[in-house]
């Protein structure tokens, strides 16, 4: 016999039980319960539009003899409620969260939920009691009496009666409620009125709560950008399709020129970073300067989106009490000004040649060495860069996250507005100064 239930999902969820592993199938618990009762029990399975990708079981189960009195029965596919809540709350942790069903279900298990209206005691009690035989354990255990009651046979008679006692004791029930509803009734408006009342706080908080899970996913999405883990891979100029060759041997000869050494050619990896690992990879080519102690680097990005971008220059120098400084050729991100740090100076000069960034590198380092007493550190070897820019990244990305998406927010506006070219951090005022006057420090 088959059953057509209703597709109301209107009720309560009057209890869950967990397994380990998968739970039991429909057709079992029908027959388990039926092998307690002793009395047939119908089951229908709901169909894959129902299910679609959320749930691993879902039917009801009824009593032959009464079968418009439906029970519901499911199950969450493993991960399913934490991937649509992710994708409703792009992967942030909101307040009710630990309230959404299924979400939280321990690692290895599987719980089967009970739902279903008022009338439904001795159903529900003889199914908690086969899911319990059948392994399960339910979230408000079993005592010895529900198991003695629910766990036995019952006549189609019994049955009957059952439910015709429960109609009169919410007949009962209802006759009862209508004699107190003159006293329900303003007790039931002065509830009104205080809730109208509190609306508006009521609404206040109910956005602050929002406000605050969006500013968090949003610092999130934010923090995404900067890798956890950066790793380093030699590799050759033929293997980056999108290259501009000849702007790399034009660098390369000029640099070369210079005295620099190229040391290798590699790109970059951001391993476990879902966002930041689907990037083209880019190229970079390091080169050193026995003379001088200092690294440059001619690096070029590749987007699928816009292609090549324009290939560019930086100079590098380490100096002691964990000073370093950096001129680039590549222009100003207001990202740059938000990951500052007070020991980490920087300029940026879009249009100087190699020849002209080395020359205002070292100007502007020799003045921070006269400045602080300080000399160059820089360990002229791949792997003491590539530390450093490890550590570099994860300094970066700590500044960030002790700022909040207000204040990101804020400066990187600023940024926009007033651009800064250069970042003095704690230098003395007038350290570097400048060939066309005192360069702009930041205001922090």
């Amino acid at each position: 016999m088959r059953l057509r239930a209703r597709r109301n999902t209107m009720g309560l969820v009057f209890d869950q039980v967990s397994f380990d592993g998968r739970t039991p199938n429909l057709t079992q618990i029908a027959e388990t319960v039926a092998e307690l009762t002793q009395l047939p029990v119908v089951v229908e399975e709901s169909d894959a539009e129902l299910k679609q990708d959320l749930y691993d079981q879902h039917g009801h189960i009824a009593f032959a003899c009464a079968a418009k009195e439906l029970l519901e029965l499911f199950s969450y596919r493993s991960g399913a409620v934490r991937q649509l809540c992710d994708d409703m709350f792009d992967g942030v942790d909101v307040p009710i969260a630990k309230h959404v069903t299924g979400l939280n279900e321990p690692p290895g298990t599987q719980t089967l939920y009970l739902r279903g209206a008022v009338g439904l005691e001795t159903l529900m009690g003889a199914t908690r009691v086969a899911l319990e035989a059948l392994g399960g354990r339910p979230r408000h255990p079993l005592d010895d009496e529900t198991r003695r009651y629910y766990g036995r046979p019952v006549s189609e008679a019994e049955l009957m009666e059952r439910l015709r006692q429960l109609r009169r004791q919410v007949q009962r029930a209802t006759v009862l409620w209508v004699l107190l509803l003159p006293v329900t009734l303003p007790l039931f408006l002065v509830g009104l009125i205080l809730s109208l009342v509190m609306m508006p706080w009521r609404l206040w908080k109910a956005w602050r709560i929002a406000k605050e899970a969006i500013a968090k996913r949003d610092h999130e999405k934010m923090l995404r950008s900067v890798p956890d883990e950066v790793e380093f891979l030699a590799t050759a100029p033929e293997v980056h399709e999108m290259l501009d060759g000849q702007t790399l041997q034009e660098y390369t000869q000029e640099l070369e020129g210079l005295g620099f050494v190229h040391v290798i050619d590699y790109s970059v990896r951001f391993a476990g970073n879902s966002t930041l690992s689907k990037r083209l990879a880019g190229f970079a080519r390091l080169f050193a300067h026995p003379a001088h102690r200092c690294f440059a680097e001619v690096n070029q990005v590749f987007s699928k989106k816009h292609g090549p971008l324009r290939m560019r220059v930086s100079i590098n120098s380490r100096l002691e009490r964990e000073w370093e400084l950096s001129t680039t050729g590549a222009e100003f991100r207001p990202l740059h000004y938000v990951w500052r740090r007070p020991q980490s100076a920087w300029s940026c000069h879009p249009h100087m040649s190699p020849t002209e960034l080395l020359a205002e590198h070292l100007r502007r380092r020799q003045r921070m060495m006269e400045s602080l007493g300080i000399a160059v550190t820089t360990e002229l070897t791949p792997d003491a860069y590539f530390a450093q820019a490890r550590k570099s990244n994860a300094d970066r990305k700590a500044v960030m996250r002790a700022k909040s998406i207000e204040t990101i927010r804020a400066e990187m506006a600023q940024c926009k507005r007033f651009p800064v070219q250069e970042w003095a951090g704690d230098l003395p005022v007038g350290c570097w100064g400048s060939t066309s006057g005192e360069p702009v420090r930041a205001t922090p």
